[in-house]
């Protein structure tokens, strides 16, 4: 994946270069190995109402990360489920290296449970858990975040940043 684009928080040239090993075994399961560079311009005032985030770690920077992943997804359709579960669990860690004085890794874990329930129009009970912590001194953009339709509908994708992020959703 090559990228190059500005996106919702008003970076300034992003340059990502991402090479990952994807495994699918079966009956669901996929586990991920990857790495990762990325040329990030600063973060500017965007929709988070600050003059400059540069004192926030969102100045501009090139990182290298790891990432690793481990999945289940037993849901019957991609679109629109009906039964089943999807969980995930996700690592991305960067060294201190290049523009970053120095390392952190941020960790997060989701599942999201699909149920029919009786009635008229097939209701589906959907059930969502989310979690992030974040180790080290991380750039604004990375720390864990809530917002957007899958977690907090209502609030933009990824409006709320911290150290740590969970959240738990329940819809019909």
């Amino acid at each position: 994946l090559i990228r190059d684009e500005s996106d919702y928080m008003s970076h300034r040239g992003e340059r990502e270069v991402t090479v990952r090993m994807v495994a699918r075994p079966g009956g669901g399961w996929s586990w991920s190995l990857g790495a990762t560079m990325v040329d990030m311009g600063a973060v500017d005032r965007g929709a988070f109402g600050f003059d400059s985030l540069a004192p926030f770690g969102a100045a501009a920077r090139t990182e290298v990360a790891a990432l690793a992943g481990v999945g289940l997804d037993t849901r019957d359709d991609d679109g629109f489920p009906t039964s089943g579960v999807r969980v995930g669990l996700a690592l991305r860690a960067a060294p201190a290296a290049l523009d970053l004085n120095s390392s952190y890794a941020v960790a997060d874990a989701n599942f999201e449970g699909f149920a029919p329930l009786p009635g008229p129009f097939s209701p589906v009970l959907r059930a969502g858990l989310y979690g992030a912590v974040g180790e080290g001194e991380m750039p604004f953009d990375r720390r864990p975040a809530l917002g957007g339709s899958d977690l907090l509908p209502g609030l933009e994708r990824d409006r709320l940043r911290g150290d740590a992020a969970a959240s738990a959703s329940l819809l019909l």
